[in-house]
């Protein structure tokens, strides 16, 4: 009986569970290898910001890892633009069939062309003038004829 009910327990656990996030801190990313970002693109209309990270710290992004996480999977980026900086934030789960460690393309809702800083963390108002976010490169978004070809 105690081996069925401890079965039972661990099966609601990791049913519970298999659904849940944790946004990340910079601590959590930097430890990782860091974060880069490339140069934005269009695919019809839409702007798109490559994202280059790996939440396993497996691979060096912009330093070298010093954690490793098996088990760990990027379930979204969130990009969030305030006048002329890009707020970016991971959240992960439990890695699992069809999920991946690594971050991809993000979609901005920007409105205007020229130089964007790009954050790690939560945009200003919410810890600070900053918001406790992390400066971790500037973009360019060029007009539509200028911006590289649709991948």
């Amino acid at each position: 009986m105690k081996s069925t009910t401890r079965l039972l327990a661990m099966a609601l656990a990791v049913g519970v569970c298999g659904g849940c996030s944790e946004r990340r801190d910079w601590a959590f990313m930097e430890g990782v290898g860091g974060m880069r970002v490339g140069a934005p693109y269009r695919v019809s209309g839409t702007v798109f910001l490559p994202v280059d990270c790996d939440v396993s710290g497996l691979h060096a992004i912009a330093n070298g890892p010093r954690q490793v996480n098996s088990g760990v999977a990027v379930q979204r980026v969130r990009a969030r633009v305030v006048g002329r900086a890009v707020f970016l934030q991971v959240s992960t789960t439990m890695g699992g069939h069809g999920r991946t460690s690594r971050c991809g393309p993000v979609e901005l809702a920007v409105s205007g062309l020229g130089k964007y800083k790009v954050f790690y963390g939560a945009p200003p108002g919410l810890f600070g003038p900053r918001g406790g976010a992390h400066e971790i490169g500037e973009i360019v978004l060029e007009p539509e004829d200028a911006s590289r070809p649709a991948h």
